[in-house]
């Protein structure tokens, strides 16, 4: 079977990445602050943020096997 090739990042690129990380984690709790209103327009626009950020950004290809 063939191994697939790996990648592993530099220390920038770790950086970088772990930065990312700690951008994405600190809105996810700015986020759930903002849930803990429980304002039902709030809730109700993370919900339609969440759909709409899930439905234009992570548009995929899915393989179909066939047989």
């Amino acid at each position: 079977p063939a191994v697939a090739p790996t990648f592993r990042p530099n220390l920038a690129q770790q950086a970088v990445r772990a930065l990312l990380h700690m951008v994405q984690f600190a809105i996810a709790c700015i986020v759930m602050l903002l849930a803990m209103h429980y304002n039902g327009y709030v809730i109700l626009s993370i919900f339609i943020g969440a759909f709409l950020g899930n439905f234009t950004f992570n548009w995929e290809t899915i393989p179909l096997t066939m047989g």
